[in-house]
This record gives structure tokens, sequence and C-alpha cells, in this order.
């Protein structure tokens, strides 16, 4: 839960309510269903505004667990309010205990969503006989908390790219995700990583074949350097999204660039927590419950060692890791770290090949 929330905010931020890929999921439900009560923008702003921000925050959370119910069931919001308040509020808390073990979010949603809903049925929810059977049903509950809940099967992501358009055809949004998901995935790169590597020091060459990325050195004589790996699927290419981010790039900035990633409308560079909000709001878009742009990652080194004790079978070929038998040809294929370090690149680690 913590990790699908984010960073912590401060209470107070200046009356702004919170935004985010998963926060505004829940604030634009709760406009629609005050606005079919009579409530404007601006009203329903007024409401909010004089709140504590977290507070606000965990409204609009609990909001966006009923928009993902509604979504999943296919029920619109006129369908949703015919029904009565109750069973939408035992609903949602069932469904979010099927997703999240833990008993102390169940009890946070529950109190959320009891305020929100009274506020849209113009029902005292906290009173009635159903909200204190659930108390009393989480009161009791022994729930073990599972101790990954994030893991989820890391082709509902690939099968999205694969489907989706050739690089060529992607806006500068959708290209930007697709590059920072797939170097999550199959190089292991960390969003931190991402934000941090400077084109000015990559070896990125699409005629010779070679992308090699490196991070801005934080020490003399330090520069950490991630091999982009081939895939046998031409839409899940790290590399050939990378040389097509380039081409964008020389045109954009034709006296040259540094940094890989930038934001909207190319003012400023992208940063960590940027990287993050879009791969969350990538993941929400694949209904990939309750995840975060970290379980990617996550996600890729479980399937990976998986797949690792299994056995190739007929023509069809297994993520594997990159083990490397012959250490001259290491050498010569992997740069090493100039920092004399003995540890192992994370290229080292990363994925060959993906069918």
């Amino acid at each position: 839960e913590n990790e699908r929330q984010g960073s912590k905010a401060s209470t107070r931020q200046c009356g702004r309510l919170p935004s985010g890929p998963v926060a505004d999921v829940g604030r634009d439900l709760l406009m629609r269903c005050m606005q079919m009560r009579g409530f404007s923008e601006d009203g329903v702003n007024l409401l909010f505004k004089g709140q504590r921000f977290n507070t606000v925050k965990r409204d609009f959370y609990s909001l966006s667990l009923l928009q993902d119910l509604l979504d999943i069931e296919r029920i619109t919001i006129e369908e949703m309010l015919k029904k009565d308040a109750e069973v939408i509020l035992t609903e949602v808390i069932a469904f979010h205990t099927r997703q999240n073990n833990s008993v102390a979010s169940a009890k946070s949603h529950k109190a959320c969503l009891t305020t929100m809903l009274s506020l849209i049925y113009k029902e005292n929810l906290a009173s009635s006989t159903t909200s204190k059977l659930i108390n009393k049903a989480l009161a009791n509950a022994t729930i073990p908390l599972r101790r990954y809940q994030n893991i989820w099967n890391i082709q509902i992501l690939f099968n999205h790219w694969r489907q989706s358009k050739q690089n060529k055809y992607l806006n500068n949004y959708d290209l930007q995700v697709k590059m920072a998901s797939l170097l999550m995935s199959i190089c292991f790169f960390r969003p931190n990583k991402i934000a941090e590597i400077r084109l000015k020091f990559s070896n990125v060459n699409k005629s010779e074949n070679q992308a090699s990325l490196r991070l801005a050195p934080k020490q003399a004589n330090a520069i950490e350097t991630y091999e982009v790996y081939e895939t046998d699927n031409e839409e899940l290419s790290p590399k050939l999204a990378i040389y097509e981010w380039i081409d964008r790039l020389k045109k954009q900035f034709p006296k040259g660039k540094d940094f890989l990633l930038w934001h909207k409308g190319f003012n400023k560079p992208t940063t960590t927590k940027d990287i993050s909000l879009q791969l969350t709001k990538l993941l929400r878009e694949l209904k990939i419950i309750g995840a975060s742009a970290y379980s990617i990652r996550h996600s890729a080194t479980t399937e990976l060692a998986k797949l690792e004790q299994t056995k190739q079978l007929g023509n069809q070929q297994v993520i594997q890791a990159k083990i490397m038998k012959d250490q001259t040809r290491k050498k010569e294929r992997i740069p090493q770290r100039t920092d004399g370090s003995n540890k192992r690149n994370d290229a080292d680690g990363g994925l060959e090949r993906i069918e």
C-alpha cells in the first residue's frame, strides 16, 4: 500500500489537491458523481481544499479503488448510483481484500470510502449496520501478510508492446514510457538510473548496432556502463526504441543533447519521480492493480528465476540469464567499470534474449 501511494507528502501544501496517476482517477470519479448531484467543480474543490493534504489523498486513493472495481465489473456511474451505498461499500472492501491481505490497508480504505460514499449518496454510512459488521470482520481478521504482494506476470507488459504500434508511429510520451519499461524489465535498470543516463558519455550508434548507456560520473574516473541487449522480437527491443528516440532528439536539438528522457515539450529533463508516475500509469492501464513502477523490475527478475529452472521445449525460447563462460569474450562484448571495483555490472545479470 505504501509502495502504491508513493513517498509521503506534507500535510499542508498551500491548498493544492493531490495529483498523480492514482489520485487523479479517484478525483475524476468524485467529480463525475458530484456533478450528477448538481455540484460544480469549484464547489467540490471548495469542500476539499480546506482539508489536510494526506487526508484528501487517502480519500482519492480509496475512490480509485472503487473505480478499479467498476472497470472490472463494467459498471457505469449511473448503474452504481442506483445500487445501495452499503452494497457498494461491502463489494469494494471485499474486492480490496482479494488484492491486498493487509488488514490495516483495508481499515484505512473502509474509513475513507465510508466518508466518500456518505457524501455521494447523502447517507450516514458510519452508523449503519453494514459498516459496523465490516469493522468487526476486519477487527477479528487474521489474514497473513504476503511477503511479496506485487508479483505479476511480466508477459502482460511484453504482450502490450507486441500489440502496440511500431516505434516510429508512437508519440513522444508513449515511446519514452516504452523505453523506460523495457530498460527496467529487460536490462534491469532502476528509475533513478534511467534518469541519470547521459548521452554525451554513452555510445549509441545505429549503423554499428551499438547501445552502451552510461551514467553521469559521480566521482572522477567512475562511469557506470550498461549494455542494452538484443531481443528476438523487434517490438521488445530496447535498442530499436532508443535508436528511434535518438533520431527524434537530433531533430529537436540540432546542436546536441545530453539527457535521454525529457518532459513534454522538451523543456527540461525528466526525473525519477516522473518516470515512476508514468510507469505506474501504464500498469493501471494494463489492469495490474496495486503495483508500482518498481514492480516491473521485480516481476521480471521473478520470471527469470522461475524460467531458469525449466528446460527449453521445442522451439519455445525461455528467458535466460547472461552466463559468460569465456572471460575473453566477456571483456570484448561488455565494457567494464572504470572505478576498479570487483563488483559485477548490472548488465552482467541482464536478460540476453526474450521471445
